[in-house]
């Protein structure tokens, strides 16, 4: 008895069989309001946490993104692709300030096919260098998409808006890329 035919077919019908279920899979995957505000979170919880895994996670690789800076009387727009972001992040990361952002007013729409939603919010982050805390409130836009049984980000854009400079503890921040001393002596 030839056992070979039966093992190659056996093998065969698996393989399809694992094929299947992961394009089944893939294909349902369908975004919901919960599954795109668990994705904001996690993004939230990573920036604050300073992860940077976590924060370039739910980034598509092909991901534009823009940002409209608003100083006073002048507007800075910056463009980013994921690997100049991810460098940004890398930056942010190797940075000893403290981080806090809170989402507020997000709205999600699914799109028709499942697969696509566009979120808007607006958020407000503090950061606190050099002594001094700086608040922004920024409102996005967020193009979410399933891609490969993974949801994404597609695409970011926001308007930040400068509100005010507050007062901080001083904390030892990085001398690496502002050049400036890593404490301050007593005149």
């Amino acid at each position: 008895m030839n056992l070979r035919p039966s093992i190659s077919l056996a093998v065969c019908l698996a393989c399809a069989l694992v094929f299947t279920a992961n394009a089944y899979a893939q294909t349902q995957t369908v975004l919901t309001e919960e599954k795109v505000l668990a994705v904001l979170k996690s993004l939230d919880r990573a920036t604050r946490a300073k992860n940077l895994a976590g924060m370039l996670a739910p980034i598509a690789s092909d991901a534009k993104i823009k940002n409209t800076y608003i100083l006073q009387a002048k507007q800075i727009v910056v463009t980013r692709n994921r690997a100049e972001y991810g460098s940004d992040a890398k930056s942010f990361v190797q940075e000893q300030y403290k981080y806090d952002c809170v989402r507020k007013h997000i709205q999600v729409k699914i799109l028709g096919d499942g697969q696509s939603a566009i979120v808007t919010d607006d958020n407000q982050e503090t950061r606190t260098l050099y002594g001094r805390g700086v608040r922004w409130v920024a409102s996005e836009v967020l193009i979410f998409n399933v891609r490969e049984g993974q949801i994404v980000i597609a695409s970011k854009e926001g308007t930040m808006r400068f509100i005010e400079n507050t007062k901080a503890p001083f904390r030892v921040a990085s001398s690496k890329r502002y050049g400036q001393p890593t404490s301050r002596s007593a005149h």
